[in-house]
């Protein structure tokens, strides 16, 4: 399964179609669907891409209107723009200008359209790469940053006994 900082990668990837028109979906394997395929491209076509971001280990694809079409890439999933569908190809995406394809070797990703976020992404934790309520400060570069303390909130503490006993043969 993709880590976060993989989905966010995809996530970043893919932004270039904000803006972008869905016209038509295609889906060719219901295993990765959670709905209907035919309601999905009845649901999905005419509407504007407003936004992408990743909740979790979620690409959430914000439409207008409120919905969002939800991507789970499991283990071998991939979001791709452009190229020739194939084999793997499970949803092809065709936008006002370009394609959004959709592979999945192994099949265990998932799509899912939704009115808001669906409730299982919804009731996920914090995200653990967020810094809540610092908003820019928290994207922003280090200043003076001492190589063994780091200070995200609270008291500075010494990172080195940490990084020690990652090394084989520490025992915690």
């Amino acid at each position: 399964m993709p880590e976060l900082p993989e989905v966010e990668t995809v996530a970043r990837s893919i932004a270039r179609i904000v803006g972008r028109r869905i016209l038509s979906a295609e889906f060719h394997c219901a295993r990765i669907l959670r709905g209907d395929a035919d309601q999905m491209s009845a649901a999905l076509a005419g509407r504007r891409i407003r936004g992408i971001h990743r909740r979790g280990k979620f690409i959430v694809i914000e439409l207008d209107a409120g919905q969002c079409l939800t991507v789970h890439l499991g283990m071998t999933g991939k979001l791709l723009l452009g190229g020739v569908p194939g084999r793997h190809t499970h949803a092809v995406f065709n936008l006002d200008r370009g394609v959004l394809r959709y592979e999945d070797q192994r099949q265990f990703g998932k799509l899912e359209v939704s009115r808001g976020l669906p409730a299982r992404v919804e009731r996920l934790g914090p995200e653990p790469i967020a810094c809540p309520g610092r908003g820019a400060a928290c994207n922003a570069a280090p200043q003076n940053r001492d190589r063994d303390t780091e200070s995200v909130s609270g008291p500075r503490i010494s990172s080195a006994p940490l990084r020690a006993a990652q090394h084989p043969g520490n025992d915690l």
